[in-house]
């Protein structure tokens, strides 16, 4: 009789519950074919379990359920040379936790029963709160409670993980926090009582469909003054205000970003300098114009806002220009701009345009009627009409890709202007931003 471990092993090596066992001699486990034959081989197989030890007859496999603990050691005759070889024992672990698939919804607060499925494994705007997990408890073969564990990994902001029980569905709201395009990540993990575990990780693609691409010379929108009416006018107080996303690869002469032109002269202007630097311009006659003295991130989404109030003293900082909320710049204007002209968006008509277009994307542009930011503030990425508003464009995405709907106040009430005039060929809304 040979010793232990002369060549007949038990296999797999680290058996779990739910795994049949075999033998090899001299042999790796794998793949399963290197198991014993059966015509050469008889074998009997011992379990221990308990205080019960239990002797099994089977060709190849311990041929009964196993369990955690179970001890298993085997003998082999060979029936042509009657060499008996014997194995070790082994101990039967606990197997891994079956995972489930892991969904993806989002709504709006914390009630889950107004969620919705992810459509096409994507969604199309930062809703309050996205969840992740799962609905349906994960198998565990051992019949062993379950602990969770939930991660969620949002593009462009810090990650949450939890523990969970119940319903294991982890939702993140996310406070007007603003998401980059870009992957949203879920980890879902278990573990038994032994400390057998698994994971899986699924993702959806975040894009943020409301807004318009320029990426071409001469790309721009025109809003006629008798389309729009006086929507678009700036008065004595005031913010205007847009999502931009800029791709600095695209600097030109100038970045002008929106633009009224009356023929002559460029009445208000808000852009980007070749520098980098972003720039607000008011002309009635007298100029004003104001600086930063630094650029707004390239390929993320930035606000841009200025916010005036000529009424207040000359002394005071009456216009004032913010990035991401944040003041940059500040100074006394000489009075309101004139309102004549037409309104561009992506270009500055009065320039050569091939070098003054904008490059890059924008969203949700509004005009005011006071000024909304006097001191530093925190963007709201899904800001709406309210009754300050006077002109808004959330450039919405058309699966057409036959243009945008903008809201304007004519007589008092919202009408929308469905086809901005002069949209050249050049300007088309796009489905994601690519970075």
């Amino acid at each position: 009789m040979l010793a232990p471990d002369s060549g007949l092993h038990i296999c797999p090596l680290s058996p779990k519950t739910t795994d049949n066992l075999y033998l090899v001699i001299d042999a790796e486990c794998l793949p399963q074919t290197n198991a014993i034959d059966a015509e050469k081989y008889y074998t009997v197989w011992s379990r221990t379990r308990g205080e019960t030890k239990t002797s099994l007859t089977s060709a190849n496999t311990s041929s009964t359920s196993t369990r955690k603990n179970d001890l298993f050691s085997a003998r082999a005759l060979h029936l042509d040379s009657a060499v008996v070889s014997k194995t070790s024992t082994i101990s039967i672990q606990n197997s891994a936790p079956v995972p489930a698939p892991i969904e993806f919804s989002y709504g709006f607060g914390f009630m889950k029963l107004d969620r919705q499925a992810f459509s096409g494994r994507e969604f199309a705007r930062i809703s309050d709160t996205v969840y992740c997990g799962i609905q349906m408890p994960w198998i565990d073969p051992d019949e062993e409670p379950l602990d969770y564990i939930v991660e969620l990994q949002p593009p462009g902001v810090s990650s949450i993980r939890y523990q969970l029980e119940g319903e294991k569905l982890l939702p993140y709201n996310l406070e007007n926090q603003m998401l980059t395009d870009g992957p949203l990540l879920c980890t879902v993990s278990a573990r038994d009582t032994s400390g057998a575990s698994s994971s899986t990780r699924e993702q959806v693609d975040f894009c943020e469909k409301d807004y318009i691409r320029f990426g071409v010379t001469n790309a721009h929108v025109e809003y006629p003054a008798n389309q729009s009416g006086s929507s678009f006018n700036i008065g004595s107080a005031g913010t205007l205000e847009l999502w931009v996303y800029w791709d600095s690869a695209g600097r030109q002469q100038k970045n002008d970003i929106y633009s009224r032109w009356d023929g002559n002269d460029e009445n208000v202007a808000l852009g980007i300098q070749p520098s980098g630097k972003v720039f607000g311009r008011f002309y009635n006659g007298n100029l004003t114009y104001i600086s930063s003295f630094e650029s707004p991130v390239a390929n993320k989404w930035t606000h841009l806002a200025l916010s005036w109030n000529v009424a207040l003293p000359r002394s005071t900082d009456q216009l004032k220009l913010f990035i991401d909320g944040v003041e940059k710049a500040s100074k006394p204007m000489g009075s309101q701009p004139s309102n004549q002209g037409t309104v561009y968006f992506g270009a500055a008509p009065g320039r050569n345009r091939a070098n003054s277009y904008f490059r890059g994307a924008i969203a949700k542009f509004r005009i005011s009627k006071t000024n909304r930011y006097v001191t530093n503030f925190l963007p709201d990425r899904d800001y709406e009409i309210d009754e300050d508003t006077t002109a808004f464009i959330p450039f919405e995405y058309d699966n057409a890709g036959s243009g945008t709907i903008a809201k304007i106040r004519r007589l008092g009430e919202w009408t929308d202007l469905v086809s901005p005039t002069n949209a050249d060929s050049y300007w088309s809304t796009e489905r994601c931003v690519s970075p």
